[in-house]
């Protein structure tokens, strides 16, 4: 049975994070329906546009990953969430989930770890 197609939002303030992870999810049949360079643009995008998952950096200017995190937490049932950063504390990541992210990826990307989490995501949607 095929899977309805995953649409992801893409947030990240480095092109060339963004760049790739954008060639790894189209590799992988997710449309990449936003792409996000700082958390206000997040929450603009998705106030227009209803995605399955975001890719959330942590480290952005002027609004980190987590504080976009508390955000969509306090404004209603909040779409998937995969922190990524190229330098995680466990306090990070702690705090990630405390706010509701599903996961954590690790920069630099691999498809292995991206698929994974995209195969979390199928398997707890059709749960």
């Amino acid at each position: 049975m095929m899977h309805p197609k995953i649409s992801a939002l893409i947030a990240d303030d480095v092109v060339a994070s963004r760049e790739l992870l954008r060639q790894m999810l189209a590799k992988l049949g997710v449309d990449v329906a936003a792409i996000a360079s700082d958390g206000p643009q997040v929450i603009t995008k998705l106030k227009s546009q209803r995605v399955d998952v975001i890719f959330l950096d942590i480290d952005m200017p002027g609004q980190s990953g987590l504080d976009v995190l508390r955000e969509l937490g306090a404004s209603g049932p909040m779409p998937w969430v995969i922190m990524v950063s190229g330098h995680s504390t466990m306090d990070n990541i702690k705090t990630a989930i405390d706010l509701g992210a599903k996961g954590f990826v690790v920069k630099p990307y691999s498809m292995a770890k991206i698929k994974q989490v995209l195969e979390r995501f199928e398997s707890e949607r059709s749960a």
